[in-house]
């Protein structure tokens, strides 16, 4: 009869703690499916880019891109694109990218350079 009281009294303290950070705890869990599917997205884009290619750095190169880059259309069947950046100093970029970028002030494409980092940690 004791244990049934205290399972009884835990599951009632569980419940007012979930009541109480619901809102965090929902918005915790759409934010975190909204990445995994951006994620899982991705990694399909790579996948079908190795098959088409047999080529592993092709693969991750496009599942790279796919993250930079996502497309999706949202409820009310409106097509949305969501580009992730943030801003970092200048020293946590590699010094051979810097040079690069520094070097012209036209768009450079580094995909090729991040795919071979990324094949030499394979």
């Amino acid at each position: 009869m004791i244990p049934f009281i205290l399972l009884g009294a835990a599951l009632f303290a569980g419940a007012v703690v979930v009541s109480a950070f619901w809102d965090k705890i929902k918005n915790f869990l759409e934010a975190s499916v909204k990445h995994v599917r951006q994620i899982v997205k991705a990694t399909i884009v790579g996948l079908t880019a190795y098959i088409k290619t047999q080529n592993v750095v092709a693969g991750i190169a496009a599942g790279l891109q796919a993250l930079n880059k996502f497309y999706s259309k949202n409820e009310d069947q409106q097509w949305e694109e969501t580009v992730t950046t943030r801003t970092i100093p200048a020293s946590d970029v590699p010094e051979h990218i810097r040079r690069k970028l520094e070097s012209t002030q036209a768009p450079v494409d580094i995909s090729e350079d991040i795919a071979k980092e990324l094949k030499l940690e394979l």
